[in-house]
């Protein structure tokens, strides 16, 4: 049973190639090859090679191809050094089974297709190290978006850690991040896709929040920076001068009338009488209730002495 199962998938796949050598099937082929233009010339990416065959994988479902059609058309699109392996692959498994009368050749199957394909382009040593990545999946500093991403491509590596719903959902949460963790506890739900969406909503609210704080810090920075550089009060008795671009300060003795000199050097003033009125080298600052007077003045030589 199982040989003549196997002779069908043969006679079909077969009927096919003739079928597109003689041009009686480009009908097909052209469908194939309006949907799927990509040609593999034999990538040393892995990534690459996966995607290549899973891109193949959905024009076939979008087509409705049976098993026995798959490899005919596949291979088509097989360039270069691909084509080269290819080739090789087939004559090894297309000898003719020893012992058997008549000649009967054994099918490529698409399963053995894919097998020999991955055995090539993505060795077991490359899918178990992406294994071991999903596994040791966390959001850490992805979006909840770019860490579903990454969580639906390598668990392709291990399919049976999420081969149910229940099981998608645990081992996604445990990969969140522990800001949006907290916030799903009392969501409980075996559907995956509601799951991702809820974290999506929460991750979105989390970094809404962070970006108001973020703001609010920058606009209090600010506006204590403006506050400093307006302007100080004099204090303690202190009167400011300022002089050559230099602030300097000094004290008035007892409230009488003087000439004081600041620290720097750069700053004269003078203090007249309890401090209501003081002169600069530049100018004059008349006191009068709550407003004040600005009064262009100039100096005596005399008075610098």
């Amino acid at each position: 049973m199982a040989q003549h199962t196997e002779q069908q998938a043969a006679l079909i796949q077969l009927q096919t190639a003739q079928a597109i050598e003689r041009g009686t099937g480009t009908g097909l082929l052209e469908r194939f090859r309006k949907l799927f233009t990509t040609e593999f010339g034999g990538s040393v990416i892995p990534s690459e090679a996966k995607e290549w065959l899973k891109s193949v994988v959905r024009v076939f479902d979008a087509m409705g191809v049976i098993d026995a059609q798959k490899v005919t058309l596949a291979t088509f699109n097989l360039k270069r050094t691909a084509r080269t392996w290819w080739e090789a692959l087939l004559r090894q498994l297309t000898a003719p089974l020893p012992g058997v009368t008549p000649v009967v050749r054994r099918v490529v199957t698409w399963e053995r297709f894919v097998q020999g394909f991955n055995d090539q382009y993505c060795p077991q040593s490359y899918q178990l190290r992406q294994e071991a990545n999903f596994t040791h999946l966390v959001q850490g500093d992805m979006t909840v978006s770019e860490y579903e991403a990454r969580f639906a491509e390598l668990s392709e590596y291990a399919p049976e850690l999420v081969d149910t719903e229940a099981r998608k959902c645990k081992r996604f949460r445990l990969g969140l991040s522990s800001k949006v963790v907290p916030r799903l506890t009392t969501y409980e739900t075996e559907d995956y896709a509601a799951l991702v969406e809820m974290a999506r909503k929460v991750g979105n609210d989390i970094q809404d929040y962070q970006d108001s704080q973020q703001s609010n810090k920058k606009n209090k920075t600010e506006g204590t920076t403006f506050g400093k550089s307006g302007g100080g009060n004099d204090k303690g008795g202190q009167q400011k001068s300022q002089g050559s671009g230099n602030q300097s300060f000094g004290k008035s003795q007892g409230g009488s009338s003087g000439w004081w000199k600041g620290k720097s050097g750069q700053g004269i003033g003078k203090q007249i009488a309890g401090g209501s009125t003081t002169t600069r080298l530049d100018q004059r600052w008349a006191v009068a209730g709550s407003s004040f007077t600005r009064v262009q003045a100039a100096c005596n030589e005399g008075e610098n002495a």
